[in-house]
């Protein structure tokens, strides 16, 4: 599959327009995954829009998101990136650019870390210290 073809089908698996985006930054503001992305949320939808597939399925960011959703509460146009992340994940399968063992590892310890957050804080996002102290700071 040529790259065109692959943001197709990761759009198409997404159910999500992308082009809605107007580039605010709003779910990249939000996504508690951004200082570990090499490309952050807004950046990657309008990627998926540019046909640039090929480096996003060779970035670190793809299984960076622990699929939170934050983004996708915050977005005023109802883009949704997380789940063109997780679209791209499905359609980036049809190459051979990762290790598969490698790429599921990740998304294991996201997931198991999401888990354990929701379980012990209520939060789907994992907050580090640096954003327990933040929000201490702001009350």
């Amino acid at each position: 599959m040529d790259t065109k073809e692959l943001c197709k089908e990761a759009i198409r698996i997404s159910g999500i327009d992308p082009r809605k985006c107007m580039k605010c930054g709003k779910c990249s503001a939000t996504c508690p995954a951004f200082e570990d992305m090499d490309i952050h949320p807004h950046e990657f939808v309008s990627m998926l829009c540019d046909g640039r597939i090929d480096r996003l399925l060779t970035s670190k960011s793809l299984w960076r998101c622990v699929s939170c959703f934050a983004c996708v509460e915050r977005c005023p146009r109802g883009v949704e990136p997380a789940k063109l992340i997780e679209a791209a994940r499905g359609a980036g399968k049809y190459t051979d650019t990762s290790s598969d063992s490698e790429d599921y590892g990740r998304l294991l310890t996201a997931v198991l870390l999401t888990a354990a957050s929701l379980a012990c804080g209520g939060y789907a996002a994992v907050l580090l210290a640096r954003h327990e102290k933040r929000r201490a700071d702001d009350r």
